[in-house]
C-alpha cells in the first residue's frame, strides 16, 4: 500500500511521515518512508515506484510524489503544460487503482514562512507563497487526495497523526480483504 503527503515546503511533510510511520509500526503495521529520487525522467521514476512499491506486504509513507513534481515544473516551466497534466493524471489513476491514500497538507501563511525560516537553507524560498498557492490549489484539484489544514501547534499534529492512521489502517484492512477474496476466488494456480 502507497500513502503519499503532498504540499507546499513547509507544511511538516518530512516530519510527519517518519512519526505515520513510527506509529503505524507500533500499532503493528508494516511501515516505511520512501523519499523519491530526482534521477532522469521524474514521471519514468514515479512510474516504477509505483509498480516496485506496490507489489510488496507494506505500507509505504512516500514524502512528496507526483503533485509536487507537477508544482514545480510549472513554476519552472520544464514541460509543456498539457503533458505534464496528462502525465500527472496517469499516475493519479494508477495510485487510485492501487489503493493508494493521499494527503495534502496545508498551512497558514505564518506557519510556512515560519518554518521556512527556521530551517535557514534556502528551500522554500524560491517560489512566492502567492504562487505556491494558486498551484498548489490547482494540483488538488488533478487529484482524489484529502486536503488537511494544520494550524501548527502539537495538539493539532497529534489529531492530524491519529486521523491519519485510521484512514491508513481502514484502507490497509481492507484491501487485504479484498487480496484475499481474490486469491480465493482464483483458487489454486494449476501446475503450480
Amino acid at each position: 500500500m502507497i500513502v503519499i503527503l503532498e504540499g507546499p515546503r513547509g507544511t511538516g511533510k518530512t516530519t510527519l511521515c517518519a512519526e505515520l510511520v513510527r506509529r503505524l509500526n507500533d500499532d503493528g503495521l508494516p511501515a516505511e518512508v520512501h523519499k523519491g529520487q530526482r534521477v532522469g525522467d521524474p514521471i519514468e521514476g514515479m512510474l516504477s515506484t509505483l509498480s516496485e512499491k506496490f507489489s510488496t506486504d507494506r505500507i509505504w509513507v512516500v514524502d512528496r510524489f507526483h503533485l509536487t513534481e507537477w508544482v514545480m515544473s510549472i513554476h519552472l516551466q520544464r514541460r509543456d503544460f498539457v503533458e505534464l497534466t496528462r502525465d500527472i493524471r496517469h499516475i493519479d489513476t494508477l495510485l487510485d487503482q492501487a489503493w493508494a491514500l493521499g494527503f495534502i497538507l496545508e498551512a497558514p501563511d505564518v506557519v510556512l514562512l515560519d518554518r521556512i525560516q527556521q530551517r535557514n537553507d534556502g528551500r522554500g524560498m524560491e517560489m512566492p507563497l502567492s504562487e505556491s498557492r494558486k498551484l498548489w490549489d490547482a494540483a488538488s484539484k488533478l487529484t482524489q487526495f484529502m486536503s488537511v489544514v494544520q494550524n501548527g501547534d502539537e495538539i493539532d499534529r497529534q489529531n492530524l497523526l491519529a486521523i491519519m492512521c485510521s484512514h491508513i489502517t481502514s484502507r490497509w484492512i481492507t484491501s487485504r480483504i479484498q487480496q484475499s477474496a481474490i486469491a480465493i476466488l482464483e483458487g489454486p494456480k494449476h501446475g503450480a
